[in-house]
């Protein structure tokens, strides 16, 4: 069965038409119904794929945020582990991510408070923490 929206009525159109100060008649409103229709049905066929979740690479703990005394500049949002590759440019070595990189199941903010425990499903690919053994996302708050 399709998700997504439904075609709104000529009635509905007429009124969310007033709600803006607009004059609608029966015809137009059934106009920018004819209008709609099709992108309407794209976008309920859209909603039934399904989203492709790509494997997490390389394990990774759900981390922490670090305490004040840790972190008494407020300049890291989130601290984790993930265990990476061994060898590689960035193997056994601490690498920051800044939290506008998404990291799967990780926190992110993209440095507003908006966005405060945000976690992404899905891993970036750049820059790629997987050939690291631990990461550090930060953050300006």
């Amino acid at each position: 069965m399709p998700t997504g929206p439904d075609l709104p009525s000529a009635a509905m159109l007429m009124r969310i038409a007033a709600d803006h100060g607009l004059d609608l008649t029966t015809a137009d409103a059934d106009s920018y119904r004819s209008l709609m229709a099709g992108a309407i049905e794209s976008y309920r066929k859209l909603e039934a794929f399904s989203e492709p979740k790509l494997p997490v690479k390389y394990p990774r703990d759900g981390g922490w945020r670090p305490t004040s005394e840790d972190n008494p500049f407020n300049g890291w949002y989130w601290r984790c582990n993930i265990a990476g590759a061994a060898s590689g440019v960035l193997g056994g070595q601490r690498v920051a991510v800044k939290d506008v990189a998404c990291v799967a199941g990780i926190p992110m903010t993209i440095g507003s408070s908006l966005l405060d425990g945000f976690v992404h499903r899905a891993a970036s690919s750049t820059p790629s923490p997987a050939t690291a053994r631990s990461c550090t996302s930060s953050s300006r708050h």
